[in-house]
């Protein structure tokens, strides 16, 4: 079993990790991003939407473990069925063209 990191270990190697995107998906968007500024202070955000005319392969599993995927400009991504056991949707994606 590998030792746990310490303090000073975990600083330096997140020194060289990047983290391009973290998305959650959520039933009640407006709901979600004014929790978010009140409670942590965090905002303001990027929204996307998603649908067949704003993305060029839109595709749609209905609960077979992954409840949607598509793709937007050089994104690939993917919903996965996650919310019976998590209490939220998980996204896997490529992430698109940073600006």
């Amino acid at each position: 079993m590998k030792p746990k990191m310490n303090n000073e270990e975990l600083r330096a190697l997140n020194q060289r990790r990047k983290i391009f995107q973290i998305a959650w998906v959520t039933r009640d968007l407006e709901k979600s991003m004014k929790a978010w500024v009140e409670n942590l202070k965090i905002g303001p955000r990027t929204v996307l939407t998603f649908t067949d005319q704003s993305l060029t392969y839109l595709k749609v599993d209905k609960g077979i473990g992954v409840t949607q995927t598509g793709k937007f400009e050089a994104d690939f991504h993917y919903y996965l069925d996650t919310e019976p056991k998590l209490n939220f949707i998980y996204e896997l994606g490529n992430c698109p063209k940073l600006e």
